[in-house]
């Protein structure tokens, strides 16, 4: 209110002294000439209205501006010109390297990124590994025109790439199947050859029993899985638990990924802490599984407060840090809900 009354004040005492001004001097105030005779050399700053000196500062404004981006888009040009080059020299040092080499190991990330090395070291044969959880346009794009062989290493009877958007699997229904890598669909489809391993020598009998007639058939145990030591504190080395405690979760579609079991979280604590005092104690002796996430967030609260040691895999943490985030979203959203609805309510009534 002060700052106002003060410029109402002294746009007043202008107005009054304007008045009071000769006709001549008046007239010079509200003289509104062309910018081309502004810009003359007989024209006088001094003596040019407000109107006319603002349409000679905007107009130099321009002016010095306009030669600034003139200038900038000059220097953006060059330094474009001086990246390419500095790109073409690290990319043909590169080269040089690799091709000394007999093998270049990449990740698909890191060829889809150097497309233009990839193509210049013309590699004829591609060994694609775990192929089988890997998109099929991760391979496509390792393929170049110099290819002439590739090898699929992978099992696409196990883990299926992850397109992070249910609707794109296959399990789905909607036909894009985006989860099927070019390793399973070419195997399945029966047009390559396709070798398989035959032995095992990581499960114990009891396991690989499990997996022998359901998926490989042909599976032979290697001698040394029988010679494996007992499970120290167990009657047996396998064994099913079946309850009959509900879970928890949303219902229905992508939800399921959600789901939650307390129930079996105490459980799968406690025998992780009962194995620990047999003697399990080293890191990697004990892992839990679970196919949910949400069954991934109550394990890792709940063998963090077990005093027990909880380390994640960086696929197993972002899913779990994604999963934080919209459970805080949410959270938020509900909190905030009630006290949106009064707000409205109010602004309907008044």
């Amino acid at each position: 209110p002060a700052a106002a009354a003060a410029a109402a004040a002294a746009a007043a005492a202008a107005a009054q002294a304007e008045a009071s001004a000769p006709a001549g001097v008046q007239a010079a105030c509200h003289r509104r000439r062309e910018l081309d005779e502004l810009l003359t050399e007989e024209a006088d700053a001094c003596m040019m209205s407000r109107a006319e000196r603002q349409i000679l500062l905007q107009f130099l404004k321009g002016q010095l501006m306009g030669g600034f981006a003139d200038a900038l888009q000059g220097d953006i040009a060059a330094l474009e010109r001086a990246n390419k080059q500095l790109r073409q020299l690290y990319d043909s040092r590169d080269l040089q390297t690799l091709r000394r080499a007999r093998v270049v190991g990449m990740t698909t990330s890191g060829v889809a990124r150097m497309q233009n090395l990839v193509a210049a070291l013309q590699p004829k044969v591609l060994l694609i590994e775990e192929a089988g959880e890997l998109l099929e346009a991760h391979t496509l794009a390792s393929l170049s025109t110099a290819t002439e062989h590739v090898i699929l290493i992978g099992d696409h009877e196990q883990l299926r790439p992850k397109p992070q958007y249910y609707p794109l699997e296959a399990a789905s229904g909607r036909g894009y199947d985006l989860d099927v890598s070019a390793c399973e669909r070419l195997a399945s489809s029966g047009s390559i050859p396709v070798v398989t391993l035959q032995e095992q020598r990581r499960m114990r009998p009891e396991i690989s029993r499990l997996i022998r007639a359901p998926i490989y058939p042909r599976l032979r145990d290697h001698p040394s899985v029988t010679a494996y030591p007992s499970v120290r504190g167990m009657a047996k080395p396998l064994f099913m638990l079946a309850h009959s405690v509900p879970e928890g979760g949303q219902g229905g579609g992508d939800d399921s990924r959600s789901k939650f079991n307390m129930h079996e979280v105490d459980l799968a604590v406690g025998l992780a802490s009962y194995l620990i005092k047999q003697g399990y104690s080293k890191e990697g002796d004990l892992v839990i599984l679970t196919p949910y996430v949400g069954q991934l967030r109550r394990l890792t609260r709940a063998v963090a407060g077990s005093n027990m040691k909880v380390l994640l895999s960086d696929r197993d943490s972002e899913e779990l840090a994604k999963l934080e985030d919209d459970a805080a979203a949410a959270e938020a959203a509900a909190a905030g809900a009630p006290d949106a609805a009064a707000a409205g309510a109010g602004a309907g009534d008044g």
